[in-house]
């Protein structure tokens, strides 16, 4: 957990490090993402958005194995 925590620490710096989420495209914002790998097994995407201040609030943690459609709401 404390890794996660450091790979989100690094958007403060980078806000723009991440891919656009293609997902999300529809919806107003510039969200990104960054994907963590913690294990072989255990990969989690970092959804974020970025603001016009370049504030970054992190929306979802989702882990990669997991049904996009659970997260997005399809």
């Amino acid at each position: 957990m404390k890794n996660l925590f450091a790979a989100v620490q690094t958007l403060t710096k980078h806000p723009r490090r991440g891919r656009q989420e293609d997902l999300l495209a529809e919806v107003p914002g510039d969200f990104r993402f960054i994907l963590f790998r913690e294990t072989k097994s255990l990969e989690i995407k970092i959804i974020y958005l970025i603001d016009e201040e370049k504030t970054v609030f992190v929306t979802d943690f989702f882990p990669t194995r997991m049904n996009p459609s659970k997260v997005f709401g399809d």
